[in-house]
């Protein structure tokens, strides 16, 4: 789709009465398509969020709510098999995010490196919402990794919100170079506990037999093996299922400036 036009307004104010923290994301756009079996549609997103930030040298808690409204008028294709022509979404988002902060000095092959241990928990509240008359312009599931463990949407975009009702708990190793400050390795494990089956999907309900039903265990294994080498892998397997729901591994050699060799593996059933 293109974008005719795509207008962004966003405004963060860090500093409100009682510690409070405020945050508006705002969106317009306009999708539109070469081809003419595809619907289009002007959009609307607001997303105010607000936010209590608590922290310490070695803590942090942070509470925080939204509400991710969107609105939509579509302009339906002949082919299409939906009717709607305009529609509303309006859905809460609660989260309670905390975490701990450990460091030590220590020595491996003969380097010096700082070691932390950072222990961390994740609750994430989003009632579902019935999505299945808004078309899909610019969502898709995200990958996983270390940046989505801890993400408020599985999806991209903002066509689909997705429900939730879990609980991620992990903990966290990183080992930083005490002569350059590079993080040569960094080491995740942890388990996402559910609450609730998932009920939003994106293209069809079978994408929902094995997804946010018992719990499942994450790792993640990456950093900067030497100069030239980095690494990144990534896993998701649910323990209810007994089946690898996410796998991500990539391996990046960059000997000199404009070389690089990108070598990744990418596995996601259904």
């Amino acid at each position: 789709y293109r974008r005719l036009p795509q207008l962004q307004v966003n405004a963060v104010r860090a500093d409100l009465a009682g510690g409070l923290a405020a945050q508006l994301d705002t969106e317009f756009v306009r999708f539109a398509h070469a081809e003419r079996d595809r619907d289009e549609a002007s959009r609307f997103v607001a997303y105010p969020q607000l936010s209590l930030p608590l922290q310490g040298a070695s803590w942090f808690v942070t509470p925080k709510a939204g509400v991710h409204y969107s609105s939509y008028d579509i302009d339906r294709s002949p082919a299409s098999a939906q009717t709607t022509t305009s529609t509303t979404r309006s859905v809460p988002v609660l989260s309670l995010d905390s975490g701990l902060f450990f460091e030590r000095e220590a020595r491996y092959f003969g380097g010096d490196y700082l070691q932390t241990l950072e222990p961390r928990l994740f609750y994430l509240r989003v009632p579902s919402r019935d999505q299945r008359d808004i078309p899909l312009f610019d969502t898709n599931r995200l990958d996983v990794g270390f940046a989505q463990i801890f993400a408020e949407n599985r999806y991209s975009g903002s066509d689909r919100i997705g429900d939730a009702n879990d609980l991620t708990a992990a903990v966290t190793t990183r080992f930083i170079d005490g002569a350059t400050g590079v993080e040569r390795l960094r080491a995740l494990i942890g388990q996402r506990y559910y609450f609730s089956d998932q009920k939003v999907y994106l293209y069809d309900e079978d994408e929902l037999r094995s997804a946010g039903t018992g719990n499942e265990i994450l790792a993640g294994l990456g950093g900067r093996m030497s100069n030239t080498v980095s690494v990144d892998s990534y896993v998701q397997y649910n323990t209810e299922t007994s089946r690898t729901e996410r796998l991500n591994a990539s391996v990046r050699y960059q000997p000199g400036f404009a070389r690089t060799l990108n070598l990744s593996y990418r596995y996601a059933p259904n």
